[in-house]
């Protein structure tokens, strides 16, 4: 059975389950009109059809019973009165009516019908069948017999009209008890189908049949047989031998029996009856008799029919009438404690499991030895204590749909969680399934509670095999989990995922899961490793990540390793610093970072760019040199206690050509984003690099995805390419470098990288420019000054055409507070205007004047004033004042002077 069950849930689940969440499914719970439980889960409900149906036929109760018996041979056979008694001696009478609990086929007083079928597909004789008709009436009445004409057509189902899968619903898999006495397997199926033949006056022929047995044979021996019944019950419960037998009986407490009674004893005959009123619609005479029964089974300690007969009170106080209006009103006649009853009295544990328990009990507290070996239940023992509580569960899904019926989710849902403790995986994990929805169902929605019964239901899942409903169990709750700080919670979620989607064959959502648990610093270092291993090996062997792309991201620009300051990225521009001697590398790093803080970009001023105004906030531009390197320090750190090995970390960049269009105009056009072009360079200092070709990717050497084939030519830019490795915990800064060849607009937008050897990621720097100042009143905008080194200067920037550096160097000694006059002639021998010439001194605190908007080829000057110096000796005193010099064009970093370490 339990086979039976997994095979029907499998197969729902691989129609209907879904392995993404449901969209929007809250909002959907909070509008007016939420959806439908079973739109939500149709797994379950498929289950449960076939759950009851295997249910059927118990030895406690009757409603499966057959009330009836119809006994079928062809038409045109010869002497019919012969093939029915034939037919008779050979009928395989079901399992209980052998055993005597169902009502025996075999009573003079069990309705039986007599029916000729005339199959016009077999070319039967319609004369002969209605002299056989004839003959079987004289001999069986009237009323018993009938003559029915099947097979009209002609084996075409696209013209009979007919319903093609008329009969699937119907073909079910037999029952393993036996059922009404059905084969243990079904024949095999007709070629054509079954049906195949059957017209649309077939199906009604067969209807009108069906109504006139009902009306004319089955309704008139059913109302005999509950009068019979009745009239049984009663003079057996009034009759002084029965009143004895209940006296002496006395208390049931000290025995319990889990036997099925006779059909013809009065505790049978009582269920026969109640069970006919109920499938008659009489409700309330049925009630009163489950009633009566209840008392009898209750006194005869028999669990299980006491439970039987308290589930069909229940049902009988929900669909009809309630005797007393007000008590209902006041849920005194609620329907759910007649439920809670049958299913506390149908998990008790048979009779025979009782008495083997108690065996032991007394061989444990008697002499241990050889003799005293505990005894174990017996197979039917425990096959009964399995099938109650199969029942258990049957009468809490009957209480659940009451209860949601009537708008009490809570209480639903707490019904489904009682039931589930008892239950195996797969019915638990339904169970808890549905009782996560119904929290969704109560105002407002409980959406903890959901989430948290909801992973439950997919631990069950995952323990029964159920791998597709699982991920969808855990894919519904991961959104409300994320986001949320509850980080021990995500990596659960994630981890289980991963697993699952793993064994399930989808590789692609187990990357994102894995991907997920890289970000672990907080774990052990051996789980640490476990996580990168476990992702990494997965990894290996998809050639394009960048296809692998979940929520409109792709899984390369979501790889957390190493963590890279995406905020943080300091532009270098052609200010290598090297040293002149021995001497001049003992001076403390912090020492020349003090006298070289004024020659590095400062926070800019109204000379930069030449005056020129920004138009938008977060939008500045600068400029370089084609033909110089331009450097940006990018830091890597590494969070975890694993080392880490990354490659081929390069620069992102965009370069559009100044003769190109969309590089004529304001600059506002280096702002599109043109596809990364990208160079590799070893770490090691060697100023060569190998530039690749137009259809290489930076990211998956060889290839040129869609959405990057929007590269520019080779002989424009060179990116250099880095290698590093993170032990665990370090960070470190790396400058990466990029070369223009030609004049135009380049655009450096983030940076890749490899990880092992394996993943590949991508992020892109958020760096901001400045920001203007709102202007009060009448006064005009001002722009608020950001550190230079720190902006978007050099991400977005115009490359000038090859030109010198301007040089104009001072030497000699420049003492505290003396005011040095310099003069020069600078000389520009490139095309371009080198505009905005400003001195830059090393000194720090030291006052530095300059003309206004100097221009390269006019003779210009400034005064040195001395300040205060970081030192007091001679050495430190020369260097601050030889590091000297101007700024030209706005370029960063001391761009255009020569600023030095050298003496």
């Amino acid at each position: 059975m339990e086979e039976q069950l997994q095979e029907v849930l499998k197969a729902a689940a691989q129609r209907h389950a879904r392995l993404d969440p449901v969209p929007d499914l809250l909002q959907r719970f909070m509008s007016d009109n939420p959806p439908d439980m079973r739109d939500l889960t149709p797994w379950f409900t498929a289950y449960r059809s076939e759950f009851l149906r295997l249910l059927r036929f118990g030895d406690h109760e009757s409603l499966d019973y057959p009330v009836t018996c119809i006994y079928a041979i062809p038409a045109d056979v010869v002497n019919p009165a012969s093939h029915f008694d034939t037919l008779v001696g050979q009928l395989v009478m079901p399992p209980l009516m052998q055993q005597d609990i169902m009502y025996t086929v075999r009573d003079k007083d069990f309705p039986r019908h007599y029916l000729l079928l005339l199959d016009m597909a077999a070319g039967m004789s319609e004369k002969r069948a209605l002299e056989n008709l004839a003959a079987i009436r004289r001999l069986y009445g009237e009323a018993h017999c009938s003559l029915l004409r099947v097979n009209s057509g002609n084996g075409d189902r696209a013209h009979s009209g007919a319903p093609v899968d008329f009969f699937a619903r119907f073909q079910h898999a037999c029952l393993t008890s036996g059922g009404a006495g059905e084969p243990l397997a079904r024949p095999p199926t007709p070629s054509g189908g079954v049906g195949a033949y059957l017209t649309v006056q077939d199906l009604d022929s067969v209807g009108s049949f069906v109504r006139e047995f009902v009306s004319r044979t089955l309704l008139p021996k059913l109302e005999e047989r509950i009068a019979r019944l009745n009239a049984s019950i009663t003079a057996t419960r009034r009759g002084l031998r029965n009143r004895l037998n209940r006296f002496w009986k006395g208390n049931a407490e000290d025995r319990q029996t889990d036997r099925p009674y006779p059909w013809h004893s009065v505790e049978g005959q009582m269920r026969q009856l109640g069970d006919l009123a109920f499938l008659l619609r009489q409700y309330a005479f049925a009630e009163s008799t489950y009633r009566l029964a209840a008392q009898d089974y209750l006194a005869e300690g028999n669990s299980k029919w006491y439970a039987g007969v308290e589930e069909m009170i229940g049902l009988c106080t929900v669909l009809g009438e309630p005797a007393d209006p007000i008590a209902a009103v006041l849920l005194q006649n609620d329907p759910m404690k007649y439920f809670m009853r049958a299913y506390e009295n149908y998990i008790k544990p048979p009779a025979a499991v009782l008495a083997a328990a108690t065996v032991a009990v007394t061989s444990a507290n008697g002499p241990v030895g050889p003799a005293t070996a505990m005894p174990s239940p017996p197979p039917s023992a425990v096959a009964a204590s399995k099938i109650g509580r199969m029942l258990a569960t049957r009468v809490i899904l009957l209480g659940a749909a009451v209860q949601t019926a009537a708008g009490r989710h809570r209480a639903t849902s707490d019904a489904l969680m009682r039931a589930q403790s008892e239950e195996e995986n797969a019915r638990a994990g339904l169970l808890l399934e549905q009782s996560a929805y119904s929290m969704l169902y109560v105002r407002p929605p409980l959406v903890r509670k959901f989430a948290f019964q909801m992973v439950l239901a997919g631990i069950r899942y995952i323990c029964c095999g159920q791998k597709r409903i699982a991920i969808h169990a855990y894919r519904q709750v991961l959104a409300l989990y994320l986001g949320k700080k509850w980080k021990y919670i995500e990596e659960h979620l994630h981890a289980v995922l991963g697993a699952q989607c793993v064994e399930y064959g989808d590789k692609e959502r187990a990357l994102w899961h894995f991907c997920a648990l890289l970000d672990c610093a907080h774990r052990p270092s051996a789980q640490q490793h476990n996580n990168v291993t476990q992702f990494l090996n997965l990894l290996t062997g998809i050639r394009d990540q960048l296809a692998i792309t979940q929520d409109g991201a792709n899984l390369v620009d979501r790889l957390p390793l190493p963590v890279i300051n995406r905020h943080d990225v300091r532009v270098l521009c052609s200010d290598a610093a090297c040293y002149a001697g021995p001497s001049a590398r003992t001076v403390p790093d912090s020492t020349w970072l003090k006298m070289e803080a004024c020659c590095t970009s400062g926070s800019n001023n109204w000379l930069v760019d030449g005056g020129a105004k920004q138009e938008r906030d977060h939008e500045e531009y600068s400029m370089c040199v084609c033909g110089e390197e331009v450097g940006v320090q990018v830091e890597f750190r590494n969070p975890l206690a694993v080392k880490l090995k990354v490659t081929n970390v390069r620069l992102i960049c965009s370069f559009t050509p100044e003769g190109d269009a969309g590089a004529s105009g304001s600059r506002m056009a280096a702002s599109g984003d043109a596809g990364p072009l990208s160079a590799t360079a070893e770490r090691s200092g060697d100023v060569s690099s190998v530039v690749l070709t137009d259809s290489a990717h930076p990211l998956l050497p060889g290839q040129s995805p869609a959405a990057l084939t929007s590269q520019p030519g080779s002989e424009f830019i060179a990116i250099s390419e880095a290698q590093l490795t993170l032990h665990p915990g370090e960070a470190m800064v790396e400058v990466l470098r990029v070369l223009p060849h030609a004049p135009g607009w380049l655009r450096i937008t983030g940076v890749t990288w490899t990880l092992n050897g394996v993943a590949h990621g991508r992020i892109n720097f958020d760096v901001k420019g400045r920001r203007r100042k709102r202007p009060k009143g009448t006064r005009s905008l001002v722009v608020r000054d950001v550190p230079a080194a720190h902006q978007s200067s050099f991400l977005c920037g115009f490359v000038l055409s090859p030109f010198q550096d301007i040089q104009a160097p001072r030497w000699g000694l420049l003492l505290q507070f003396l005011l040095l006059s310099c003069w020069f002639h600078p000389a520009q021998a490139g095309p371009a205007e080198a505009l905005s010439a400003s001195p830059a001194t090393a000194v720090p605190g030291g006052a530095c004047h300059a003309p206004l908007g100097a221009h390269v080829g006019s003779a210009a000057g400034c005064a040195i004033f001395g300040g205060a110096v970081p030192g007091d000796d001679a050495h430190s005193k020369q260097r601050q004042a030889a590091a000297t010099g101007f700024s030209v064009g706005g370029r960063p970093s001391g761009g255009g002077v020569s600023c030095d370490r050298r003496q």
